[in-house]
């Protein structure tokens, strides 16, 4: 539908006629053009001018191409678009855009680009409506600045922004409304500069429903003929006062109040939005529930709890998308509690169920989810693409079926899925009239199905297209989207398939496995510094016999197959796994494995160390405070253990291990930080290590000393003699030991018998001599052997015993 005409030009074209004067004026009946009650900088849009209406606007020539003109049609209304114009020049009135039409009006800013209409007339305005509800859309910017207002609309006109960013400047007002005014979102920051001037001046209802708005004023920020007059919408706060610097929360207040306070400062912040739309709504911090979802931010998770969303729009330049759910958050799970259904309506060049481009989608839940493309209408107008799903990644934990609707151009433009990659351990039914799952990147994406899933996939023209398929479990692909014609399987395995050539798959399938009738027969070998094969081979049907080598015989290798039995070197145990890896109508056995070994050549050993003597320990006063343990070396031994506590004279203070001596190592230990003139207890055992186990091979008597070298009472022992140092008997006669004891303070007494005996005796060979308690040596057996008496505290003499 066209504007309203010129109707000077069509009274003077009708005169001529009447008259013949059509050569006189210069007229013909083909070159009139219709002209539009729009007037940009002065020129007023005509047919001709419409597409670059500044073309011939010598006073502003970078506007070439910056200001065109759609006319109304159908049900879209008329459109002026900006694309970074710069517009100075006025009309005789002093209105940098006038527009007296009755028919709505939209004015588009192009998405990026900064315009400014700016009248430099006394008592100018930059922008003017008369009549028509206008909107003022589009992601650029917008500067409208006049003497008297930078936007006027008169009582006719309706004035609505939505998304754009627009400064309004005037020295009366920055905007004046004879009628409603609604902000539907965007920025918008308006004032009045002179000294009666306001921000905001409404005839009728100021509506702010979202949108950051700054206004200011001389005389007011924000002021309505009424009361009443102003609607916040839900979750909008507003911040009010005489100035920035003074301006405090009056939300609650502020739309029953704001005339009588006089605000002259006033600035609403809009609610925080999220890149999801359900349907037409965009979700937003107090808007993220509706009856049948629930969005929480923290968690980027919308659960869904049945149908009926809705179905929202936007446009992109000439492009317009239609979906039921929109999503450009890099991340969402949707979480389907039951069985939901997402669809797009079909009104846009492309329609989604689901439209998240760039964004990792994840579903998830007990509940199915059906997500659908808009089925097209023929004619002008209609959408090309319809699409179920439409994400960067897709993520399939739950139950999904994607259904591309039916395209009103050609068939290949309606796809199940449209993704890079999508992964499926749940369940994933995927149609389209042209693909089942369309890879939006050749060769670097495509479908991997896991462990547990299940994924059907049909298209009229190919079931996946333009990527592999990675599968951990067989399937079955046809010719023909019944799934009747050309059976082929799919086997599972890291390789991808390239299935462009069929129109269904379905995984799972039920094929026959190859089968393993002979199975291989591990071999136990010895280590001969070759490569020796570890198993004999088996025998398969339906399939060839493979083999390889395993790290356990828990986890059937994923690389390394081959038709070879493997071969083993070194010395140790062998899993060699294999399986029937099937033909083209078999899917592969299971895999299982034999355990071979190669046995370690063997090692002459060395004869043991015989272990020998007696082990004698001997604890010595050092100083006041420390007691040092000497003992002798036990042939044989590899270590020495010295355990030592505080003696208490009764026998019940327990010894605990304090050091440790390896062979070799001095056979000494010094305790100090003792407390003087205190008895204390000490004993050594020597050990050997066999199969990384430590076994104790002797174990000295206990020793008893004090520090000091004595106590209050009594005294360690200095010396010890014996009244004979070599005695030599015939089997079964004795010899009576007699000992005397030097004490370290001669008028002390030796430590009592209480802690123990005085002096003690060890025979090296019983089976030579034996020594009583008393010290009676008696002979047993033809040989030599020794016997020890030894004090208390360890000092000791030998005596050499020779039997005959």
């Amino acid at each position: 539908m066209k504007l309203k005409k010129n109707r000077i030009f069509g009274i003077l074209f009708g005169l001529a006629l009447m008259l013949g004067m059509m050569p006189v004026l210069g007229l013909s009946q083909t070159a009139y053009a219709d002209d539009y009650n729009l007037w940009v900088g002065g020129v007023q849009v005509t047919d001709v001018n419409k597409d670059n209406v500044l073309k011939d606007d010598l006073d502003n020539p970078d506007n070439d191409g910056k200001v065109s003109f759609t006319p109304a049609e159908g049900s879209n209304p008329a459109k002026l678009t900006l694309s970074g114009a710069k517009i100075t020049t006025s009309d005789d009135y002093g209105r940098g855009i006038f527009y007296e039409g009755t028919d709505a009006l939209i004015i588009e800013l192009e998405s990026g680009t900064d315009n400014s209409v700016i009248s430099n007339d006394s008592f100018g305005n930059g922008i003017v409506f008369t009549n028509g509800n206008i909107t003022i859309t589009g992601k650029g910017k917008l500067t409208a600045e006049g003497d008297s207002h930078g936007i006027y609309a008169d009582s006719q006109s309706v004035l609505t922004i939505d998304g754009s960013d627009v400064t309004a400047q005037g020295g009366g007002y920055g905007i004046y409304t004879k009628n409603d005014f609604t902000i539907k979102s965007g920025t918008l920051n308006t004032s009045g500069i002179g000294d009666e001037g306001e921000g905001i001046c409404g005839g009728g209802k100021i509506i702010i429903n979202d949108g950051n708005i700054t206004a200011k004023g001389s005389r007011g920020a924000i002021r309505t003929y009424g009361t009443d007059n102003v609607t916040l919408g839900k979750g909008v706060t507003v911040k009010a006062g005489d100035s920035e610097a003074s301006a405090v929360d009056v939300t609650d207040s502020f739309a029953k109040d704001y005339n009588d306070k006089g605000y002259k400062w006033v600035q609403t912040k809009e609610v925080p939005k999220y890149p999801l739309w359900i349907g037409g709504t965009q979700v937003t911090s107090v808007n993220y529930s509706g009856p049948n979802w629930f969005y929480n931010a923290d968690t980027k998770t919308l659960r869904l709890y049945g149908s009926g969303f809705g179905s929202g729009e936007y446009s992109n330049g000439p492009t317009s998308f239609d979906y039921g759910i929109r999503c450009e958050i890099p991340d969402l799970t949707i979480n389907v509690m039951t069985d939901s259904t997402v669809e797009g309506s079909g009104t846009g060049t492309y329609s989604y169920g689901i439209l998240a481009a760039g964004c990792k989608l994840t579903i998830i839940g007990d509940g199915k989810l059906t997500a659908k493309g808009g089925s097209g209408n023929t004619g002008s107008g209609s959408y090309g693409y319809t699409t179920g799903i439409n994400a960067d990644t897709v993520n399939v934990e739950g139950k999904v079926e994607a259904i591309g609707g039916k395209s009103s151009r050609e068939d290949e433009q309606s796809m199940g899925v449209e993704t890079v990659e999508i992964n499926v351990t749940g369940e994933l039914t995927a149609t389209g009239n042209g693909y089942g799952v369309l890879c939006e990147r050749s060769g670097k994406g495509g479908v991997v199905i896991k462990e547990g899933g299940k994924v059907t996939v049909t298209g009229g023209k190919r079931c996946v297209y333009n990527g592999t398929v990675k599968t951990a479990i067989n399937g079955t692909a046809w010719d023909d989207v019944d799934g009747t014609e050309g059976a082929t399987l799919i086997k599972a395995g890291n390789t991808g398939h390239d299935l462009s050539s069929f129109k269904k798959a379905q995984f799972p399938t039920k094929a026959d496995s190859a089968t393993v009738t002979t199975k291989p027969t591990a071999k136990n070998l010895t280590y001969n510094g070759k490569a020796q094969t570890l198993a004999v081979a088996g025998k398969a049907s339906g399939g060839t016999m493979y083999y390889a080598i395993g790290k356990d015989n828990k986890t059937a290798p994923t690389t390394g197959w081959s038709k070879s039995i493997p071969k083993g070197t070194k010395a140790g145990t062998y899993y060699v796994w294999y399986k029937a890896a099937g033909d083209a109508s078999h899917i592969d056995s299971a895999p299982a494995f034999v355990t071979a070994t190669i046995k370690a050549k063997q090692k002459p050993q060395p004869a043991p160390t015989k272990v020998s003597g007696m082990l004698l320990a001997k604890l010595t006063a050092k100083g006041k405070n420390s007691l040092v343990l000497t003992w002798n070396k036990v042939k044989g031994a590899e270590g020495y253990e010295v355990f030592f506590a505080r003696c208490d004279g009764k026998g019940t203070a327990t010894t605990k291990k304090v050091k440790t001596v390896k062979a070799g190592k001095a056979l000494k230990w010094t305790k100090t930080d003792l407390k003087k003139k205190t008895a204390y207890k000490a004993y050594v055992k020597a050990y050997t290590v066999k199969d990384g186990k430590k076994k104790y091979i002797k174990t000295s008597p206990l020793t008893h000393a004090y520090t000091s070298g004595a106590s209050k009472k009594y005294s360690n022992a200095k010396a010890l003699t014996v009244n004979k140092t070599k005695v030599t008997l015939k089997k079964g006669k004795t010899f009576k030991i007699r000992t005397k004891i030097t004490k370290v303070k001669k008028s002390k007494r030796l430590m009592p018998k209480t802690h123990v005996k005085t002096v003690r005796y060890m025979t090296s060979n019983k089976k030579v001599a034996t020594i009583s308690a008393g010290g009676k040596i008696t002979a047993k057996g033809k040989g030599t052997c020794t016997v020890v008496a030894f004090a208390h505290n360890g000092v000791s003499k030998k005596i050499k015993v020779t039997v005959k």
